[in-house]
């Protein structure tokens, strides 16, 4: 009888127990979730906080973390983030199996009593996980599968004069196969989540955009349902700075407009401007960080052009150490991590980012691209963007960007060399440049092959000949290098330790010797300099032949560092000589390229392999000519052995004929091309057996 009365109470206990728990713990209300999630795809749910107070992006007040547990003892912390809204967690589970999950609010665990439920199914799916570095081979990349990733696409920095959405892009990238897309956070498109275009729209400091948070969702999504890899630039030099491409002046942290940072290079520096960067890189990984097709975080596009930073570099290095050591302590998908700092091997290059990228704007991209050694590169290399310089006809802009596809796909880099000028793709209709050089990697699969260097095979053209062209390597930097001996077989010179900058008295010591040119010519040549940039103080060429001075061009001061794009030259004759190349004027010089002309073989070649396969692209020096040529090539890096020459129309995106060959017991093999038109491409790889 006692017993009876005492039940009541102590189900009243308990009531009373769980109502001043909800006062003491913060509660969570979670919305439905799906039964079961692909591997590497999105599990996503959303829920409240009861007590929640003040910045909901400002962890230091509303830290919401997300703890799973998975199959085999599989733990992850996912930050979670606010949706304007709701707190949103999301989630690519790696494993297949069961998973269960719980929230922490500001390091204390929220009472789940009645939650509508907090557990999820993986199932198998087809997906190839994240993208990694190749552990086995430095100039590749890899998924989770094991399969390997080779970027091939093009700058959609933002939304160009035809204002394609970004799902229209990618739509359209992916008919062409492409696979990489480099996307900048920049504030007059819409995609930086602190700054908008409208200073009435733009977030107080600490605070983000929702607006911009959907836009990001939305490109994400198109992103992976196109097969898109994106390079996501977090911030841009624009931002901090008033000389190169300035946009401080709009900028939400310049005091000027209400912020707390007096000059441009504080951001680097300021204990403030750092807080919240991370605090914007954690939403960002809390938002994103689930996409496997999140390819990596650029930190910053082209950070050296920041010009009020370069007297304290060191602050910048710093600064990219602290906020990728800060995104590797909270992203547990450990997605890439690099920057744009123009020249591999810079200071930027050996802090332990995971891979490198160049930009490159130069006269003559083939050679630029022809020069490029990865051999010694501690991490994977690619151009992260390149287009052509000056102002070319529709025309010739097409030809010099089909150049530069094909020569950039033979650098033995990670990557393809990745094109800037995405607008002209389009209102040109450029996708079939695209389009033929993805079905020549899927066609022979060269995408998957490893262990590869650059390959110089000797081209016979039986005596017609041609100018090779060439360019320096760095840039505002000290020349190493001052002799250079120019080949005759066609093969590029080494230019490495050559700066495009000849420098003047002002900085003799960047260029402390004239630069000495090694040229045997079977007939009468020219070697020509064409100067492309002058600095305001002006400069003075002078270009000597065999120890005499025979030509000079002065470049007056102007009010401004200015192009100029002119040639200067000197007569060779025939037999072997040396040409001097010196600038006694006060200040620098750009030497954009060099030329000699009459000089080798008048097809010439790029090409990449191993010892069992190799893949290269033949062309006219005379780029715009489309006379037809036909070259006998000889390689040696092939093992004995039979092989077959698969033969590509570059312009068709056609196979164009099969050349049965053989690797002498030397390793020589040899075949001659058909004529062709401007160029040609093709593999050559061992003949597939029959089956028996």
């Amino acid at each position: 009888m006692r017993r009876k009365k005492l039940l009541p109470c102590f189900y009243a206990l308990l009531v009373f127990i769980a109502v001043i728990a909800n006062f003491i713990l913060p509660t969570a209300a979670v919305s439905e979730q799906a039964a079961a999630v692909p591997q590497y795809g999105k599990f996503e749910t959303s829920f409240s906080i009861s007590g929640q107070a003040g910045n909901p992006f400002d962890p230091a007040v509303n830290d919401v973390l997300v703890s799973f547990r998975g199959p085999r003892g599989l733990t992850a912390v996912i930050p979670a983030f606010w949706d304007g809204n709701y707190w949103r967690v999301r989630y690519a589970p790696s494993m297949v199996g069961n998973y269960t999950f719980f929230v922490k609010f500001n390091g204390k665990a929220v009472n789940t009593a009645d939650l509508s439920g907090n557990s999820f199914h993986c199932v198998k799916s087809d997906s190839d996980g994240f993208v990694r570095c190749d552990p086995n081979n430095i100039q590749s990349f890899q998924f989770d599968s094991g399969k390997l990733y080779y970027p091939i696409g093009m700058d959609v920095a933002w939304r160009g004069e035809h204002d394609l959405s970004y799902p229209d892009v990618f739509a359209k990238m992916s008919a062409a196969h492409m696979n990489w897309a480099r996307i900048w956070m920049n504030y007059w498109d819409g995609k930086d989540l602190e700054w908008t275009l409208s200073k009435q729209q733009t977030p107080k400091i600490g605070y983000y955009s929702m607006d911009v948070a959907r836009h990001w969702d939305d490109i994400m999504d198109s992103a992976a349902q196109n097969g898109i890899y994106v390079q996501m630039t977090v911030q841009h030099h624009g931002e901090y700075t008033r000389l190169t491409d300035p946009n401080w002046q709009d900028n939400p942290f310049n005091v000027a407009n209400g912020g707390f940072l007096k000059e441009p290079a504080d951001f680097f520096t300021d204990p403030e401007a750092i807080r919240l960067t991370k605090n914007k890189l954690r939403y960002i990984v809390a938002r994103w960080g689930y996409s496997s097709h999140l390819l990596s975080f650029e930190l910053f596009n082209e950070v050296q052009n920041i010009g009020e930073a370069q007297s304290h570099f060191q602050d910048v290095v710093n600064w990219h150490k602290t906020m990728a050591a800060y995104i590797r302590s909270i992203d547990p998908y450990h997605h890439l991590i690099t920057t744009s700092n123009s020249d591999p091997g810079l200071s930027l290059a050996n802090i332990g980012l995971d891979y490198d990228q160049q930009h490159s704007y130069p006269p003559d991209l083939i050679s630029v691209f022809g020069n490029v050694k990865t051999d010694d590169l501690k991490v994977p290399f690619f151009f992260g963007e390149w287009g052509y310089s000056g102002t070319p006809t529709d025309a010739q802009g097409r030809i010099l960007m089909h150049d530069g596809l094909w020569s950039g796909a033979m650098i033995p880099a990670a990557g393809a060399s990745q094109f800037w000028y995405w607008d002209y793709v389009e209102s040109r209709n450029w996708w079939p440049e695209f389009s033929s050089l993805t079905s020549y990697v899927d066609a022979y699969n060269v995408s998957q092959w490893t262990g590869l260097a650059r390959v110089s095979p000797t081209v016979d053209t039986h005596g017609e000949t041609a100018g090779l062209t060439f360019a320096p390597t760095g840039g505002w930097e000290p020349t190493t290098r001052f002799d250079i001996d120019v080949p005759v077989d066609g093969a590029m010179p080494d230019m490495h330790g050559v700066a495009s900058f000849i420098q003047g008295r002002y900085h003799r010591e960047m260029t402390a010797h004239p630069l000495v040119f090694h040229v045997t010519c079977a007939k009468p040549s020219r070697f020509i300099l064409t100067v492309t940039t002058v600095a305001s103080a002006g400069a003075s060429l002078t270009l000597g032949l065999d120890g005499n001075d025979v030509s000079q061009q002065d470049f007056p001061a102007a009010a401004k560092d200015h192009d100029v794009n002119t040639d200067v030259g000197v007569d060779i004759p025939a037999g072997s000589h040396t040409v001097t190349v010196v600038n006694n004027g006060l200040d620098w010089l750009v030497a954009g390229k060099f030329t000699v002309t009459n000089l080798v073989p008048i097809v010439a070649l790029l090409a990449k392999g191993n010892s069992r396969k190799t893949a290269f692209w033949a062309y006219d020096r005379n780029v715009f000519e489309e006379r037809p040529h036909s070259a006998t090539l000889r390689f040696s890096n092939l093992h004995p052995g039979k092989y077959v020459v698969h033969l590509w129309d570059t312009k068709d995106g056609q196979p164009k004929g099969d050349i049965d060959t053989k690797s002498t017991e030397s390793g020589g093999l040899e075949f001659t091309l058909p004529p062709f038109t401007q160029d040609i491409a093709g593999v050559i790889v061992a003949p597939v057996r029959s089956a028996p």
